[in-house]
């Protein structure tokens, strides 16, 4: 076998076989925080991965757009560059800067239809891989649902064309092309791609909520999280996130989080939930917990000031000391979320 990995090394290059114990990709892959320990405890890593595709899908209201707005800013602030696709319209500078974006770094794209979309992102990517940047950077693209296809915009210039709403997978015909050239252009350069999808009333199966765009996501993405309203009122609503998929780490975790509106997110119930299966902390019921080591009893509330620390480094030992002074910082019952750093790194540092 020897001879005949050696006979393909020189016909194809050495790049073309190799050993897979001790392979490294040749960019600086490796994960950046989300900036909300409940998305990164659910995801199971510390934070998204560089080079690989996430989806978040949901119905309407469930805080899909909030943990997109999170992980733009903790992409900034790890001196990462964000572009926001935004096919809704719904971004606005005041908007952005009550999770910690700059707008004035963020980047705006506005293509006209899905092929326009997967056109301009494939270009980025080449264009980041000829000029061997290290910089990470992530695209969000808020939502794939929401693109129109380039028959639908010709057909409303052109109302003698045949409609082509009824033509059979139309949008997941371009999804399945898109994603399956983005999967591979990507994980040449440190971009991660991360789509937003709506979980829409399927008119054929009653009772039943389906995306729009097929199964493409499904089969190119890394990881899938799922949100869905838990409870709501004037001040906040409480999502519930639930990992579908993970090459990254085991799936099928979920958690409840809170976010504030006005403020971000809240992961005080995430702290808690994690520290008692971490065996760090026992709860004692009505609103109070214990320290496991010192016995020292506290309220929910305040997990986040006294133990956040200890908590966040059993499971992301590789924080960087600035996430302990956040997440040491005493926050109020809404305050927004302790904004987790973790350094890039590569897998076989995990």
């Amino acid at each position: 076998m020897d001879a005949v990995v050696k006979q393909i090394q020189d016909k194809f290059g050495t790049a073309a076989i190799k050993p897979l114990d001790g392979y490294a990709p040749s960019h600086n892959a490796g994960f950046i925080t989300t900036g909300s320990f409940s998305v990164d405890y659910v995801i199971g890593r510390p934070g998204l991965p560089l080079g690989r595709i996430v989806e978040i899908f949901g119905p309407f209201s469930s805080g899909k757009s909030t943990i997109a707005a999170s992980c733009i800013a903790s992409f900034q602030r790890n001196g990462g560059k964000a572009i926001i696709i935004d096919s809704e319209h719904s971004y606005s500078p005041e908007w952005t800067r009550t999770f910690g974006i700059d707008p004035k770094e963020l980047l705006l794209m506005e293509p006209s239809d899905i092929q326009a979309m997967f056109e301009q992102v494939a270009y980025l990517c080449n264009a980041i891989a000829d000029a061997q940047s290290a910089v990470p950077v992530l695209v969000v693209i808020d939502s794939i649902s929401a693109f129109p296809t380039p028959e639908e915009l010709e057909f409303l210039k052109d109302g003698s064309k045949k409609d082509p709403s009824r033509a059979l997978g139309l949008h997941a015909r371009y999804c399945a092309k898109g994603f399956r050239i983005l999967s591979n252009l990507i994980w040449d350069c440190n971009v991660s791609v991360l789509c937003i999808s709506q979980l829409k009333d399927n008119p054929m199966m009653p009772y039943q909520r389906s995306k729009l765009g097929g199964a493409a996501v499904d089969f190119h993405a890394a990881i899938q999280l799922q949100t869905s309203k838990a409870g709501k009122d004037e001040k906040s609503i409480t999502t519930k996130l639930r990992c579908q998929k993970n090459k990254m780490a085991s799936p099928f975790k979920e958690t409840l989080f809170t976010i504030v509106f006005g403020e971000g997110i809240n992961d005080n119930h995430t702290f808690v939930h994690a520290g008692i299966a971490a065996g760090l902390i026992r709860t004692k019921g009505g609103g109070w917990c214990t320290h496991v080591e010192s016995g020292e009893s506290f309220r929910h509330a305040e997990i986040v000031a006294k133990y956040g620390v200890e908590i966040l480094k059993h499971y992301f030992p590789t924080l960087l000391p600035k996430a302990a002074e956040e997440a040491s910082q005493t926050p109020t019952e809404s305050a927004p979320p302790v904004q987790t750093s973790v350094e890039a790194i590569t897998p076989n540092e995990v």
